[in-house]
């Protein structure tokens, strides 16, 4: 049972190795997940310089394999967001998820 209230489904691109060069390239972990993504409580808006615009948090499911650094791509859309921070909520069965940070690298918010 999912408690938050999904919105959007995101594609979770991380920052790694191109090939057998030394050249670095976001590539898509290949995993469609469902995410409630909302803007942030305004006491968030330090993570870029008070912007309210600018700052989200995001609710997945905990089998999401996401980390700081990682880019989510909105799927149908051009929005992009960074995640700052990664909050695991576990323990609580039917309660569990993951709360993300997340600033948006677009002017799409």
């Amino acid at each position: 049972m999912v408690l938050y209230f999904p919105n959007n489904e995101i594609q979770i691109y991380r920052f790694r190795r191109k090939g057998a060069t030394d050249k670095l390239a976001y590539s898509a972990t290949l995993t469609v997940y469902d995410a409630d993504i909302q803007p942030s409580a305004p006491g968030r808006t330090e993570l870029e310089s008070g912007q309210t615009d600018a700052v989200f948090t995001a609710f997945v499911d905990v089998t999401a394999d996401v980390k700081e650094g990682d880019e989510l791509r909105v799927i149908g859309t051009t929005k992009i967001y960074t995640v700052q921070g990664v909050s695991r909520w576990e323990g609580a069965g039917i309660l569990d998820h993951i709360e993300l940070a997340l600033t948006a690298k677009d002017d799409n918010g």
